[in-house]
């Protein structure tokens, strides 16, 4: 059973560390990829935290690089487009990854904006390139002007108009006045107004006025500024348009921006959130792994030093079952050897002086052999009931007996033996008695084994000197003192006095087994007393015995238990057993005591003489071959041969391991110990047919409503003693097995009965305990049970004894 319990322990540990380390992979692996998820999510940030700055960037580089539109070539603008083409994958591929429809939406805004941007500034840079030319109006003009001036040179009232290059200049720029700042188009413009008027100077260098038309002048001038007014209009509605689109353009980028920043602010949130909690419940998973393996591992400390401690107490009770099978086993060898030595000169008295008494003739030395085997069979008997008195102590069997007593009285009949084997061992004897002469209540044959013990050894083991008796009462308390001047005990030896079987130095030639002192102790732990001794080597020693007796009420005390009982005329009494010997012996002793005694050795005989007699008493023997004392009785009160259901029964064995009230509790009227005198013998007959006689005079049956018209009054009677029988039996059963539905079955099935012959007292006080529905079966209930057995057994007595007369009439 230990080794299966601890392949158990060693199972359910091995299931709790594996489970644990499944536990621990489990957790590493969920951290694992919670640390992948979050390894791939600051990844994914990342990268489009990259897009965003890189689109950023590009919108910028964009934003920057229109600002130069002016002086684009066509290499600037395929650039300026490749670049926009960049951005717009860029931020399509950052719409792919957004959720928001809002941010979906500016995304499609701003690349819609960069595209029609492109337009306006392809249109642009295609009204830059046609910008138009003033020199080409003026040498459109020229052959015109050329001819008009020859014209009017042929006519001497025209007057020529001479413009220095200085006015010119002066009147050509003052077209252009109205911008601060010149840019790239004003200053071509200027170029080109500069090279359309060409100066006429002379072959020496001076400046020579030319006279043309001022008509046609006006005309090239107004066709000039006309031209550039609309060219400075359109240019102004596309630079206009441009800069719209360039504000709707940045307000969406910075809508955008500010959509990117926020979402980066919640992802940053989030993931510091997340990380938080990443870690809380990190924290937390360390420490519940860190408490469970704490728990863990203090509960398999306390398992095991549970184990440890259960293992220690097992070896301790190992060790000391051990130690106690080794002294049982040295008790048993000394018991052995103490037995076959104490006994075997008893026995040998006993056979020697038998084999003389066959021989011898003369009357007085007969009568002196006869002596002296009865001697000798007590001194066995003697040694034989202390060793089964010990027995019975040691396993507990023994139960106190109290009766009432007086002290003083005990110590009484107890001096004159003592007196006299101190007078002839030449020792002083004396006692006293110290305390009120008052009534207690004891168990006075116990207390007299006490004194009888310690008295004996103090008187066996003191060789000259004095023996005393003192006995003590006061405050419920008796003290016994027993003192002499004997060889004494060391230290050493009064360690071991009160063990079985121990046997001293200075008792080696006394008679016993050493068990007188072990009687002592067990007795007195078994009325609730105690017992030390003082020694002294060479000086002798003091016992003292403390047992507590309660004062009581009774002014008298009771009569010594085996008082003389008169036995009634012609008992006759029945007695089996399968031993020849103790069969014979048992018959002799009652049949010498004036008892009608009739022995068998079986079952089958026994049925035979109850056919034939009706006996006051059975003496059986608990131990036979066909059929023991048990089954024998149950047999009996099954039958109904003689007065087989209510003969009392009186268990006759050689085991003393049940007391007298287990044997009354199974059914029989007493119990006779093997071996036993004819003293004890007749005191148990006594005891039993007493019992039986004690019947109430107030139990008597009444058969007349019973058998109140019926024509068979014998088979009625019959009848009710079966029936009534087989209850009786029903209900003993009921006391050992404590079935309180049966009992309470069989009791409401015999009512009527017990109405009828008028006999239902005990079994109405029956059925007021079982109305108060108890859950065990008690003392009071037991007794109740037993009064109505006893009634019932009464009850058939006296209609078996009314079939008798009936059949003698």
């Amino acid at each position: 059973m230990i080794q299966a319990r601890l392949k158990l322990e060693i199972i359910i540990g091995y299931l709790i560390w594996v489970s644990f380390f499944v536990l621990i992979i489990h957790i590493f692996h969920d951290s694992w990829q919670k640390k992948s998820v979050m390894e791939q999510q600051e990844a994914h940030w990342q990268g489009e935290r990259q897009q965003t700055n890189q689109a950023f960037l590009c919108l910028l580089d964009l934003a920057s690089t229109g600002e130069l539109i002016a002086g684009w070539t066509e290499e600037d603008y395929a650039a300026y487009q490749e670049k926009r083409l960049a951005t717009v994958t860029l931020l399509q591929n950052l719409k792919a990854e957004q959720e928001d429809s809002l941010q979906r939406a500016c995304i499609d805004s701003v690349c819609n904006l960069l595209i029609e941007k492109e337009t306006q500034m392809a249109a642009l840079l295609q009204l830059l390139e046609n910008m138009p030319d003033a020199g080409e109006i003026v040498h459109r003009k020229i052959p015109v002007m050329v001819s008009q001036s020859k014209m009017q040179a042929t006519r001497p009232e025209d007057t020529p108009v001479v413009e220095t290059g200085e006015k010119k200049k002066k009147n050509f720029w003052s077209l252009f006045r109205k911008q601060e700042k010149k840019s790239a188009y004003a200053r071509q413009r200027e170029e080109a107004r500069k090279e359309s008027v060409p100066a006429i100077t002379s072959g020496t260098g001076t400046v020579d006025a030319v006279v043309k038309p001022s008509a046609l002048l006006y005309s090239i001038e107004k066709e000039i500024d006309n031209a550039t007014r609309n060219y400075e209009e359109t240019l102004s509605a596309k630079m206009d348009s441009l800069r719209m689109n360039n504000r709707i353009l940045n307000r969406h980028i910075n809508l955008l921006v500010q959509h990117f920043e926020q979402k980066e602010r919640e992802t940053f949130c989030r993931e510091i959130r997340w990380q938080q909690e990443t870690r809380n419940d990190t924290f937390r998973l360390i420490a519940g792994i860190g408490i469970g393996a704490s728990v863990l591992v203090i509960l398999l400390y306390m398992v095991i030093h549970r184990d440890v401690n259960r293992q220690h107490k097992i070896r301790t009770k190992l060790e000391e079952s051990n130690r106690r099978n080794e002294e049982l086993l040295r008790a048993q060898k000394n018991m052995m050897l103490t037995v076959s030595h104490d006994l075997r000169s008893p026995l040998t008295a006993i056979t020697g002086y038998a084999e003389l008494i066959a021989r011898e003739r003369r009357k007085e030395k007969r009568i002196r052999y006869g002596e002296t085997i009865r001697q000798s069979a007590e001194r066995m008997l003697h040694l034989l009931n202390a060793l089964l008195r010990f027995y019975r102590l040691d396993t507990g069997k023994e139960q106190p007996n109290p009766v009432h007593f007086r002290p003083k009285a005990l110590a009484e009949s107890l001096v004159p033996n003592y007196t006299l084997q101190a007078e002839n061992k030449q020792l002083a004897f004396t006692w006293e008695y110290i305390g009120d002469d008052v009534v207690v209540t004891g168990d006075r044959e116990r207390l007299s084994q006490i004194i009888d013990n310690l008295l004996s050894n103090a008187v066996k083991f003191t060789q000259a000197g004095a023996v005393s008796l003192r006995l003590h009462y006061r405050d419920a308390l008796l003290t016994i003192e027993v003192k002499d001047t004997g060889t004494g005990m060391t230290d050493r030896q009064l360690q071991r006095i009160f063990q079985p079987f121990e046997r001293l130095g200075n008792a080696g030639e006394q008679e016993g087994f050493g068990l007188g002192l072990a009687i002592t102790l067990g007795t007195a732990g078994l009325l609730g007393g105690s017992i030390r001794v003082e020694s002294e080597k060479g000086k002798g020693s003091v016992f003292t015995v403390c047992v507590p007796l309660p004062v009581t009420d009774e002014q008298h005390p009771m009569p010594p238990p085996h008082a003389p009982y008169a036995l009634p005329d012609n008992l006759r009494i029945a007695v089996v057993d399968d031993d020849p010997v103790l069969l014979a012996m048992t018959t002799d002793m009652l049949t010498r005591n004036d008892i009608s005694c009739d022995g068998c050795r079986n079952v089958h005989d026994l049925m035979e003489l109850l056919r034939k007699h009706s006996y006051d008493l059975l003496i059986t023997d608990l131990r036979m071959p066909d059929m023991d004392g048990y089954q024998l009785l149950e047999l009996l009160r099954r039958s109904n041969v003689g007065n087989s259901k209510t003969i009392p029964v009186l268990a006759a064995t050689a085991r003393a391991d049940r007391n007298t009230e287990a044997f009354t509790e199974a059914g029989f009227a007493g119990c006779l110990y093997k071996p036993f005198s004819q003293t004890e013998l007749l005191t148990a007959v006594q005891d039993c047919v007493r019992n039986k006689q004690q019947i109430p005079a107030s139990v008597k049956a009444d058969f007349s409503a019973l058998l109140s018209g019926e024509r068979n009054n014998r088979e009625m009677l019959e009848l009710l003693a079966d029936e009534t029988s087989k209850n009786m039996v029903a209900l003993e059963a009921c006391i050992g097995n404590g079935d309180l539905q049966r009992v309470s079955f069989l009791t409401h099935h015999l009512l009527p009965l017990g109405e009828l012959v008028r006999e239902y007292s005990s079994l109405k006080s029956l059925q007021r305990l079982l109305d108060a529905s108890p859950s065990t079966m008690d003392g009071e209930m037991v007794q109740a049970i037993r009064k109505v057995v006893e009634e019932g057994n009464s009850v058939i007595c006296q209609a078996l004894a009314l079939i008798e007369e009936q059949k003698e009439e």
